[in-house]
């Protein structure tokens, strides 16, 4: 986190959960996720809540509950992922009707499956994610940052912009 503490960006990931890189391990227990999210929220930096299954999800509510998330939450479905949810068309509407009602979400799927699962958002009215996650976020509907993020009156534009 010391990049986010140094730098303090308007948006910050937070990957909620652990997770099997092929022989790789990501681990991130929910208390330190506890300590993430509020270092987020004291330091305005809006958590874009990166969930690679449908358990993450489920500990994203739970740390809503709490009120370390802020509302309306901003996920982004990550897919195709070894041992994590699969890129395809059932995975992602599985993970989008798993979501709290008002979030905002955004989707990717990794190498070949990329533009599908572009392709799938759109159709889904989420927003999506293009390039590489290293260069640039296109999104479709998608306002710049602001300080007061549950201040973001209606529809989202239909503008394209770049988010990073």
């Amino acid at each position: 986190m010391t990049h986010i503490l140094e730098l303090r960006p308007e948006i910050g990931s937070l990957d909620c959960g652990s997770l099997n890189f092929d022989e790789l391990l990501y681990g991130t227990t929910p208390g330190f996720l506890r300590i993430m999210a509020r270092a987020y929220q004291q330091m305005n930096v809006r958590p874009e809540l990166e969930v690679f299954e449908l358990g993450h999800i489920e500990l994203a509510k739970q740390l809503m509950t709490e009120g370390l998330i802020d509302q309306p939450a901003l996920f982004q479905l990550c897919l195709g992922i070894k041992y994590g949810a699969p890129a395809s068309s059932e995975a992602m509407q599985a993970m989008r009707n798993a979501l709290p009602p008002g979030s905002r979400w955004s989707a990717f799927g990794l190498g070949r499956l990329q533009m599908p699962m572009v392709a799938q958002s759109c159709c889904s009215a989420g927003m999506y994610e293009l390039a590489s996650r290293t260069t640039c976020t296109w999104t479709r509907g998608f306002r710049q940052p602001t300080p007061n993020w549950s201040n973001v009156p209606g529809p989202l534009s239909n503008s394209w912009e770049c988010a990073y």
